[in-house]
């Protein structure tokens, strides 16, 4: 589930873990930006991954953009070789080097997060869709892999 919350600032820890084989497992921060419609606001941006053999977790993070901040709570997606699947239906795929995953926001809200991994560094995009395909918001960064 995610959650947007309006305040003035907001900050959240996350810990370091071991690689797997995406490449995505551990703490990851950096700056992106969150547009909606015309306008945009920069953000600072931190979150945490874990990767098993069945298992692909979002640990939690947030986005804090002063006025406003996004948190998203943790979930966990199945893995059945490459495929992640969420609640039985299938909901993105995993490899090394990419993770792109989607989940609802609320009845009529789409969420589809990709990212692309190259050592300690990820481009991440997180795309808002209400009734399939109106964006509402999109969110793109750049991340570094915290250190421990």
């Amino acid at each position: 589930m995610r959650k947007l919350i309006f305040l003035a600032l907001s900050s959240i820890f996350v810990s370091w873990g071991a690689q797997a084989a995406s490449g995505i497992q551990g703490s990851w921060a950096g700056w992106g930006l969150w547009t909606f419609g015309t306008s945009g606001t920069n953000c600072q941006m931190k979150i945490q991954f874990s990767e098993s053999e069945t298992e692909f977790k979002r640990l939690g993070g947030t986005f804090d953009c002063n006025v406003v901040a996004l948190y998203s709570d943790p979930l966990t997606w199945t893995k059945q070789g490459d495929q992640l699947f969420l609640e039985g239906s299938r909901a993105g795929e995993i490899k090394a080097g990419m993770v792109k995953f989607s989940e609802a926001a609320n009845e009529r809200t789409q969420v589809t997060t990709t990212i692309n991994i190259a050592g300690d560094q990820a481009d991440y995009e997180e795309i808002w869709y209400e009734d399939g395909t109106k964006v509402l918001y999109r969110i793109t960064g750049q991340l570094r892999r915290s250190p421990p």
